[in-house]
């Protein structure tokens, strides 16, 4: 198989191609097509998709953390008895007192340095995230040069800050598009 599908590629990217002919609709699609069974075939493709989405199940954990720190802050974590212990369901008749020790644990930590680590791990396995996501793009589209750190860094974190934020204010102003029309 592998044999095959080297010999199709040598076939679309000729070896005495110049590059500065125009290159015809079918040919370019011929040969998206022909990366994406060959990366599909080897694997590397579901390994990169393995990938994220161990990342982003990483990320879970430090999200999950930060909302117990503010829900302690607010006074408000004792009343998530009940959601633990359906979301423990699954492990029994002891899901309640499974629930019981997160809460303990809860109470037994500073809110503030819940929040702080995981605030830092959130941030981190966020940067990871955007990381893999730009090193698969550049895997598919077979990008030798990435860009340099300081340029990826400070692109990844204006998206992490700017896009909540237009996200915010565009739910706020469907929020009050969608009062003002109510009150009509």
């Amino acid at each position: 198989m592998d044999f095959l599908i080297q010999r199709i590629g040598r076939w679309l990217w000729p070896d005495e191609d110049l590059g500065h002919e125009r290159t015809s609709p079918w040919l370019k699609l011929a040969r998206y097509s022909h990366a994406l069974l060959r990366d599909f075939l080897r694997g590397e493709l579901s390994l990169r998709a393995m990938s994220l989405v161990y990342t982003t199940m990483l990320a879970v954990v430090p999200l999950l953390a930060f909302s117990f720190a503010i829900l302690k802050g607010l006074g408000f974590h004792r009343q998530m008895r009940p959601m633990l212990q359906s979301l423990f369901a699954p492990l029994g008749p002891r899901s309640g007192e499974v629930a019981d020790n997160v809460i303990g644990f809860v109470d037994n930590l500073s809110g503030s340095a819940i929040a702080s680590v995981s605030i830092v791990l959130l941030l981190f396995s966020a940067l990871s995230m955007a990381e893999k996501v730009e090193s698969s793009f550049n895997f598919v589209w077979r990008v030798d040069r990435p860009r340099s750190f300081a340029r990826r860094f400070s692109e990844y974190l204006s998206v992490m800050f700017v896009g909540p934020l237009v996200m915010s204010i565009a739910m706020g102003f469907t929020a009050t598009l969608e009062n003002n029309a109510a009150r009509s």
